[in-house]
């Protein structure tokens, strides 16, 4: 009997012993712990230079945690942005019609023509917007028209409202965020529809995230924060 005991002892004291290293292999939320925000840095550019390296989100799918690239938030990052001359088709994305779905986008609200329409009506005003103001840059083409244009109809589809989308997409300009935090953020911010989280709050994080001077993928992990919550 008391052998019987001793044995059932250790074998508790080894099951223990070996739940730490089991959390260590899976980088999901540990429960009890917080998500990590930043992980160390990586050496790049033959270790002249060091780059944050990010944790992910432990909520994010398989497919998801898949488009983190070395440990960085990932954008839309269709085709490889060349040759678009500003064109309304870019690879990889040929701009999906809202009138080709039964349903609104994110939702599983089926719309009216008329509902239809006035959204289609909605992207297409966001987007003259879009490429006026860089028309007022001098960026009539290039990767900031592509990375905008493919990150507000992406987010859209997404089920991220259209006046949320241009907003963010044109205060990115405004406030100098390259084309790939363009879609770095809009990417972010397209997950709050899952997440179902409030895009007012949200845009106003990016919003006071751009004021305070964070960068591209410092501007991202605020969204992606914020959803963590």
């Amino acid at each position: 009997m008391r052998m019987n005991m001793l044995s059932l002892f250790l074998a508790f004291i080894f099951t223990v012993s070996l739940l730490p290293g089991a959390f260590a292999e899976d980088d999901r939320k540990p429960p009890g712990k917080k998500w990590p925000e930043q992980g160390a840095g990586k050496s790049i550019n033959g270790g002249k230079a060091k780059s944050k390296r990010y944790a992910l989100p432990p909520w994010l799918d398989e497919k998801d945690r898949k488009a983190w690239k070395d440990g960085r938030p990932p954008g839309w990052d269709r085709g490889r942005k060349t040759g678009w001359q500003g064109g309304d088709l870019p690879p990889g994305q040929a701009r999906k019609r809202a009138g080709g779905t039964e349903y609104a986008p994110g939702s599983r609200y089926r719309w009216t023509e008329q509902e239809r329409n006035r959204h289609e009506e909605r992207i297409k005003n966001a987007e003259e917007r879009i490429r006026e103001l860089l028309e007022k840059k001098g960026a009539t083409t290039g990767p900031m028209l592509d990375s905008a244009t493919l990150s507000l109809y992406s987010a859209v589809n997404r089920g991220v409202p259209v006046s949320t989308a241009s907003a963010v997409i044109e205060q990115g300009i405004e406030r100098g965020l390259s084309p790939e935090g363009i879609e770095q953020v809009t990417r972010a911010l397209s997950y709050g529809t899952e997440r179902q989280r409030d895009f007012t709050d949200l845009e106003k994080i990016i919003r006071d995230g751009m004021n305070r001077g964070l960068n591209d993928e410092e501007l991202t992990m605020e969204v992606y924060r914020a959803l963590s919550k």
